[in-house]
């Protein structure tokens, strides 16, 4: 049996960064969502795994990110965005395939 599980949450930056840790087990990551609360918002994000490795990065994106992705995880996600153009409210999913 295959179960979907999408996590929401909204964090706000400050002085142009914000985290957030993903408690997850064992799942592959499936989906990213990013939406800043402007739509020209420039800013960074990547996800390290309880290591402290980078899974998954991105730069100078601009406005809303949503990406299907194949990333298989380990323990918790943490999420941080960094370089933000300005302190906003963001909208972040991440969606994850467990079995």
């Amino acid at each position: 049996m295959i179960l979907v599980d999408a996590q929401h949450i909204s964090e706000t930056t400050i002085l142009g960064t914000a985290e957030h840790e993903f408690v997850i087990n064992n799942a592959i990551l499936m989906q990213i969502f990013v939406k800043p609360a402007t739509g020209t918002t420039t800013y960074d994000f990547s996800l390290k795994d309880v290591y402290d490795n980078v899974v998954y990065e991105e730069t100078n994106c601009d406005g809303e990110y949503n990406q299907l992705v194949s990333v298989p995880t380990y323990g918790n996600i943490v999420f941080t965005i960094d370089n933000s153009f300005v302190d906003e409210l963001y909208k972040i999913v991440l969606t994850f395939r467990r079995s």
